[in-house]
């Protein structure tokens, strides 16, 4: 006769734990002091949206608190065996650039601040507020270059064929900007949009910040230092002369 086991009354192990999310998943600087950054796991519906340098909120410790912070990085797996879910996009500009997000990080490394405390003081408060700033619509393809081009084969339609052949001429991660696009295949802006509905394209805000990030670029520790001016030399003088006299016995 064989016996068979009885079901465990209290369940354990796997059995409770929730099951674990997909990625990609996005790095999130948060503006309060976080010392480290957070991953979350990015609803589908976010997906085709989301950019690294976009402001998002994001839910924080055991309460799930809204919390606000940048994205830094987009990745396909994650080290934690438990991630939360991204809440929302909380501005679709990318605010923050490869350039600025570089300045950021060194200066982060260099007075040992969170990353996400040094990009919420760098980002001018106007540009938040999307008061007195531009901004320019960037268009990105969304399926591969193979999978562009199969489509393009099947479309009739003259000007839809134009704007493709023009996204087809861009490098994989390149993008443009949307009346480039327009003037380049001999369309209208309204034409390129219908795209979107399509999920050909994503058509998103990019901040235009040029006099914050044109000759932005961190310096390196083999750079020479520059020559003091006169006032200069005499103050350095005089606090080496009161270091080596506090120094004495």
């Amino acid at each position: 006769m064989h016996l068979v086991e009885p079901l465990p009354l209290f369940p354990h192990g796997n059995a409770q734990r929730p099951p674990a999310e997909r990625g990609p998943f996005a790095g999130v600087a948060l503006e309060q002091s976080v010392d480290r950054v957070l991953d979350y796991a990015i609803p589908p519906r976010l997906l085709p949206l989301l950019r690294v340098g976009q402001r998002v909120r994001v839910p924080l410790g055991k309460r799930n608190r809204p919390a606000h912070g940048y994205v830094v990085s987009i990745h396909s797996d994650t080290a934690h065996p438990s991630v939360k879910r991204l809440f929302e996009i909380e501005d679709e500009r990318v605010l923050v650039g490869p350039t600025l997000m570089e300045l950021a990080r060194w200066m982060g490394r260099y007075y040992c601040a969170p990353l996400g405390t040094v990009l919420e003081s760098i980002i001018p408060s106007a540009v938040k507020k999307k008061v007195g700033v531009g901004y320019s619509q960037v268009v990105r393809p969304l399926p591969g270059r193979e999978k562009l081009h199969e489509i393009f084969e099947k479309t009739k339609a003259p000007k839809r064929r134009a704007i493709l052949a023009r996204l087809l001429l861009l490098e994989p991660g390149q993008t443009v900007e949307l009346p480039r696009l327009a003037a380049e295949a001999g369309a209208t802006a309204p034409t390129v949009r219908k795209l979107v509905k399509l999920g050909l394209i994503s058509i998103t805000p990019e901040v235009d910040l040029p006099r914050l990030t044109a000759d932005i670029a961190p310096g390196r520790a083999d750079e020479p230092d520059l020559p003091l001016n006169e006032d200069q030399q005499r103050c350095s003088t005089r606090c080496a002369l009161a270091s080596s006299t506090a120094a004495s016995p």
